[in-house]
């Protein structure tokens, strides 16, 4: 064999070792940007599971407030009438009370008349 043969055939065998180790060198990275992608989708799903709690929540407050709300509104109605009727019969009873009054009146004034 000659020297050159030799050199080419060894140079030929370094290639491939060196491409080999390349490749090899190639795959981890994938592999590794593989898992750090995985990670990060493994993150990313452990978040969207997160919000769908927390809008749940949401929708939970949203319709509690919505009661509420309604609530309000009827012991607001109530409370309007209560004083509609409040406000008729303070003027009943202040026509009443006049009327005790003067009826007061009338038998002091007879009493003492009479007895004075």
């Amino acid at each position: 064999m000659s020297p050159h043969r030799l050199k080419v055939i060894l140079t030929d065998r370094k290639f491939n070792e060196i491409n080999h180790l390349a490749m090899s060198e190639s795959q981890l990275n994938i592999d590794k940007r593989f898992d750090r992608i995985e990670t990060k989708l493994d993150e990313v799903s452990k978040l969207l599971s997160e919000l769908a709690r927390i809008e749940e929540r949401l929708v939970s407050s949203h319709k509690r407030l919505d009661r509420h709300e309604m609530r309000l509104d009827q012991l607001e109605t109530n409370q309007r009438t209560i004083e509609k009727d409040m406000a008729s019969t303070e003027s009943k009873s202040r026509i009443a009370e006049r009327f005790v009054w003067i009826a007061i009146s009338v038998v002091a004034g007879i009493f003492g008349r009479n007895f004075l």
